[in-house]
């Protein structure tokens, strides 16, 4: 998911400036959204990629690839497979992570290494903490660990739909990429152009954080 790997080699940058969402920086905005690449989209009606809100840049990738990584996540999912292939690197996201961290037990079961982006809105500083196995073996265990709970809340997967690209885009200066689902209509997973497992993230945080960032703002 490229958007999460320029993130982190733009040293954290959060939003369309350094250490701000996209929200606080309106002229960032742009009218209309934007669907890059090619796709019929001759797709399961439930995978197929959906209207986009305002300013969204959305990377579209073949319909084959999109229904192979939506197999291959169905099968892992269904546990018919342990086969999951896994990118270079596996992006705990901020959302994924505290879902992880709630339960100690949990995040003890693989070695990782945590860092942050932060920003602050008027005097509340927030922070957003994402993690990275450190080797193979903890990759492993980080995404045995995920889909745990991902099983625990049913067993769903579709494209994400407008309000949700929405919500994601606030806190993301870069564009949603394909093959990118929602699982259980709660947890994001994203994969790169080889249909490796990269990116896995929780929609809920992203709600709650910025219901506190409007409630200082606005009220």
């Amino acid at each position: 998911m490229k958007l999460i790997l320029a993130m982190l080699v733009l040293l954290g940058l959060w939003g369309c400036s350094a250490s701000s969402p996209r929200l606080l920086k309106d002229s960032c905005e742009k009218k209309g959204g934007e669907l890059v690449g090619h796709s019929k989209n001759d797709r399961a009606d439930e995978i197929k990629f959906n209207t986009l809100p305002d300013s969204v840049r959305y990377i579209l990738a073949p319909d084959q690839q999109v229904t192979a990584a939506y197999d291959l996540l169905k099968r892992n999912l269904e546990g018919s497979t342990d086969s999951m292939p896994f990118a270079q690197y596996l992006f705990l996201m901020p959302g994924m992570w505290k879902a992880i961290e709630k339960d100690t037990a949990l995040a003890q079961k693989f070695r990782v290494k945590i860092d942050k982006m932060k920003f602050k809105v008027r005097k509340k500083t927030f922070k957003f903490y994402y993690g990275i196995p450190k080797e193979p073996k903890s990759t492993l265990r980080a995404w045995n660990v995920s889909k745990a709970l991902m099983a625990s809340t049913g067993n769903s997967i579709r494209t994400m739909n407008t309000d949700e690209m929405k919500l994601l885009y606030k806190f993301s200066p870069f564009e949603l990429v394909e093959p990118l689902f929602v699982v259980n209509d709660k947890y994001i997973v994203g994969f790169n152009k080889k249909n490796e497992l990269e990116v896995l993230d929780e929609l809920s945080y992203y709600a709650e954080a910025l219901e506190q960032i409007e409630d200082i703002l606005y009220k």
